[in-house]
């Protein structure tokens, strides 16, 4: 599932976000904790860095500004009366979605950097990676933003669920009934 998030490229969001903006749920939530942790990493010099975490085969420097992100986001928190989507718009959603990518993977790597240093100022300098990395998924995943992310990938018909153990997928030419090995 995880590859096949980085295989989204900016042109799809952005269609995805023209055909189907109008079936998200509007929200009156706000992300706040999300936005003063971005406001904190861009304080900080490493919003940036955080949005370029090397993914194979996913190159989110290209396209994705963490600066305009965090823009939206302090827009939309600062504007009392835009209910719904709030800073999810058509120029966020890809950041969002390389955020978050880069999120995963950056807590990923440095876990298993964490738990393969022998070096204890290595192992200190990683377990600090990866609380940062930690902190930000977190904010991530109880934003409203994730929620409408999630809700446009699926409208998209994006999102996909294995059928088996196995972790096949459901294709447009089979069924689940074909998709066992016998």
């Amino acid at each position: 599932m995880f590859t096949l998030l980085t295989e989204l490229q900016p042109q799809a969001m952005q269609i995805f976000f023209q055909k189907f903006a109008s079936q998200l749920k509007p929200s009156s939530r706000e992300d706040s904790g999300l936005t003063s942790m971005l406001v904190s990493l861009e304080n900080q010099g490493l919003l940036q860095s955080f949005l370029e975490q090397p993914l194979e085969g996913f190159m989110p420097t290209s396209s994705a500004d963490g600066k305009s992100l965090l823009d939206a986001l302090l827009a939309a928190s600062s504007s009392r009366s835009q209910p719904g989507l709030g800073a999810y718009n058509e120029h966020t959603c890809f950041v969002f979605h390389v955020l978050l990518i880069a999120t995963i993977r950056g807590f990923h790597v440095r876990l298993q950097s964490l738990y393969d240093s022998k070096v204890k100022v290595e192992r200190a300098n990683y377990a600090l990676q990866v609380l940062q990395f930690g902190r930000l998924l977190w904010r991530i995943a109880y934003s409203q933003m994730l929620i409408h992310h999630l809700q446009l990938l699926e409208a998209a018909h994006f999102l996909h669920t294995p059928v088996d153990d196995s972790m096949r997928y459901i294709g447009d030419d089979t069924s689940r009934a074909s998709s066992r090995n016998a």
